[in-house]
């Protein structure tokens, strides 16, 4: 009914769907294969009916979608989406982010502890260099500091990593998506 009603509006909208394969996952491990595969017969139809075309759909997730669907066998379903791929930050951009995070921040970080957050970072994602510097932030406030060292960057990416509870639910997604082989890291 819902996508009756979608169809029937004529405003130009754009639902955006994040970690659009785990809905797919969990619809299939919960609900069982056909009714994931209805969603994503239903999305297709939606994709290239007329009375949709004002409507635009954003499939978004950390793991690729083609590995979800290619467990169901229904490749086809998606064969008219665009894959986007959304790179790691430049150092600049890395750099940038810190601007932006930092901007209120009572913490002050010089330019070598915003460098040494970027080496330990490496791969620059903007989830892991925001991980970071909450943690650094804790930090600072537990040692009544505003001034925060390179030490105090080494230790909160200690911490980050240690408790692992931002990146096990990851880490899962990996397993339960890909293939055995794909995943030995």
């Amino acid at each position: 009914a819902l996508v009756k009603q979608l169809g029937d509006e004529r405003i130009k909208g754009v639902l955006m769907l994040d970690e659009f394969p785990e809905v797919v996952s969990r619809v299939h491990k919960g609900e069982g294969p056909e009714a994931a595969i209805d969603l994503l017969h239903t999305l297709r139809e939606m994709r290239q009916t007329e009375a949709f075309k004002h409507f635009a759909l954003v499939l978004a997730g950390s793991i690729g979608l083609h590995h979800v669907v290619g467990k169901l066998d229904r490749i086809k379903l998606i064969n008219d989406l665009r894959d986007i791929d959304v790179p790691a930050l430049s150092r600049q951009e890395g750099h940038e982010l810190l601007e932006l995070i930092l901007a209120r921040a009572t913490m002050q970080l010089d330019r070598n502890v915003r460098d040494h957050i970027l080496d330990i970072v490496g791969t620059l994602l903007p989830y892991h260099i925001q991980l970071l510097v909450a943690d650094l932030n804790a930090i600072a406030r537990r040692n009544d500091t505003v001034e925060v060292t390179t030490a105090m960057v080494d230790d909160a990416a200690a911490a980050v990593i240690a408790r692992n509870d931002k990146f096990a639910d990851w880490e899962q997604r990996l397993v339960d998506y890909l293939d055995p082989e794909d995943c030995d890291y």
